[in-house]
């Protein structure tokens, strides 16, 4: 990883998919593979919603076939969409978090030696 700090806009932006998300914690868990999982997702809207927020990830080069891991967000409440950009932007956000903080950690240590 760099040691690039971050932007004060960069940090506003993960600022707020972070607060537009809702609330944790979070769980992950396990759908039957017999399940139709859209159909599932659909009976248990507690709106009546018709949208699945997706969240793909690209099909990793090491894969043996062609499987892409997708997280579906069933449309059950006015932050659906906030949570799937939310899920898929950790993936981009967390490694520039931490170079953000081995840059103040490096700042920090070379501080500490003057």
């Amino acid at each position: 990883m760099g040691s690039k700090a971050l932007t004060a806009a960069e940090i506003a932006a993960i600022r707020a998919r972070c607060e537009a998300a809702t609330p944790g914690p979070w769980k992950g868990g396990v759908l039957d593979k017999s399940a139709d999982p859209v159909k599932s997702y659909r009976e248990n809207l507690s709106y009546g919603g018709e949208n699945i927020h997706v969240v793909v990830v690209p099909r990793h080069p090491l894969a043996r076939d062609n499987h892409a891991v997708m997280a579906a967000i069933a449309g059950n409440g006015p932050d659906s969409h906030d949570n799937a950009d939310f899920i898929a932007a950790a993936r981009s956000d967390i490694p520039v978090l931490l170079d953000h903080i081995d840059a103040l950690q490096a700042k920090l240590d070379e501080a500490n030696t003057i």
